[in-house]
């Protein structure tokens, strides 16, 4: 189902919302034995007979029990990223004074536009958490670029692809694949080199893009009211109410964490990683090295596992963070609390519906503020987490500021 399809099937009679109140719901937590619940927005969204257009499973073979008993229901809109394709092509450029070079921007705007009109090859389609993820799998085993994105059914037909028995259909769906990355960056090229600001202005902003997107939330209120109504789920007022009720708050998941022992400097001083490669990250740190998100040294940082036997462990990673609210970018090495947190955070905007801050997970980098705003930190624990607070923070300069680029989902 497209976004909009999953919308205009909420009016349908025989449309039934999935939340954790559901019976499919119940059962599938008694059949698991699970104690907690983590449900996402299109998961509640979409009727309980759902099945995924990629690898054509139902909902209940779609869920997973994870390590602390929690049942992980989710789904997720998959969409074509030909933006990714656009900004490789046409980047943003900062000036000294943090405003956007005008013209720069103007010719990435024009060209997002005519991308969306000829070289999107499908609309946002809920997939499953496993087929969409699987997707970046495919692409790197069968050498496509990734400038291009697998629709659902690509990702069905490929998922079992055998290069050793050599299907022909697949072969040339994978040739066609190839031949529409290359043609696609020469029409991004051919557009970008004919680009003239005088004769082709740009509307800053999108308000008509969100517009309709709120429109479509608006007619979705009503129409969730009456049938939560009809289903009898108490205390509905608004669409809000009905997702705080369908699904869990990983925002409270760390709020009443258990206090870790601390280790000695002869514990600090004695570990190696047993992964070779989180070893190397820790051997290319400074001895005054600290995290420049937290700003915990390695020692701080250095904690013990939650499971016991307990094992103390220095998790270090190379991640991109985007400082001073995305206008300094750089690679770096950041403790995995923070990288985490950042993980976090993507999963609580797409569990709470936030379309406006989908570009948290695209291009996959760590907003260094944000994260800030989120966290209480001490040493040798891991952080106590306020994704709201978060939340906040990022929401704080797109009210002021309606030229920031935001990509609706609709």
């Amino acid at each position: 189902m497209t976004e909009v399809e999953v919308i205009e099937a909420l009016d349908h009679h025989d449309f039934g919302l999935d939340g954790k109140w559901s019976s499919q719901t119940k059962l599938l937590v008694a059949q698991l034995g699970a104690q907690k619940l983590e449900l996402n927005k299109w998961w509640a969204f979409t009727p309980q007979n759902w099945k995924c257009p990629s690898c054509n499973k139902p909902k209940r073979e779609l869920v997973r029990l994870s390590g602390s008993k929690c049942l992980v229901a989710k789904l997720v809109s998959h969409h074509d990223h030909t933006n990714e394709l656009v900004e490789s092509h046409a980047p943003v450029v900062w000036l000294p004074d943090g405003s956007r070079e005008p013209t720069a921007y103007a010719l990435r705007e024009h060209l997002k536009g005519l991308a969306k009109g000829f070289l999107t090859r499908f609309p946002p389609t809920i997939v499953c958490e496993q087929c969409n993820n699987l997707e970046l799998v495919l692409k790197k085993k069968l050498g496509i670029p990734e400038t291009v994105t697998l629709s659902p059914s690509e990702i069905g037909k490929l998922r079992n692809y055998d290069s050793k028995t050599h299907d022909q259909i697949l072969d040339d769906l994978i040739s066609q694949l190839l031949e529409w990355a290359d043609l696609s960056a020469k029409h991004i090229e051919l557009a970008k080199l004919h680009f003239r600001p005088e004769i082709h202005p740009i509307h800053v902003g999108n308000a008509g893009w969100h517009n309709a997107a709120d429109q479509v939330k608006r007619s979705a209120v009503s129409i969730i009211e009456n049938k939560c109504h009809a289903l009898a789920v108490q205390g509905i007022d608004n669409v809000d109410q009905f997702l705080n009720l369908s699904l869990a708050n990983p925002s409270s998941l760390n709020s009443n964490r258990p206090k870790l022992p601390s280790p000695t400097e002869i514990d600090y001083l004695s570990f190696k990683h047993p992964d070779p490669l989180r070893q190397s990250v820790i051997n290319e740190i400074a001895l005054d090295w600290s995290c420049p998100i937290c700003w915990r040294s390695a020692f701080q940082c250095f904690a013990s596992s939650r499971k016991t036997p307990r094992k103390f462990m220095l998790n270090l990673l190379k991640r991109t963070i985007s400082i001073e609210f995305g206008q300094v970018e750089e690679t770096t090495i950041v403790c995995k609390d923070c990288s985490d947190f950042h993980n976090g955070l993507v999963r609580y905007c797409q569990d709470k519906g936030l379309d406006e801050l989908q570009y948290l997970a695209e291009p996959r980098k760590i907003e260094v503020e944000a994260v800030r705003q989120g966290i209480k930190t001490a040493p040798h624990q891991r952080h106590l987490t306020d994704y709201d607070a978060a939340i906040d923070f990022l929401l704080g300069p797109f009210s002021q500021d309606a030229d920031l680029d935001i990509e609706p989902d609709f």
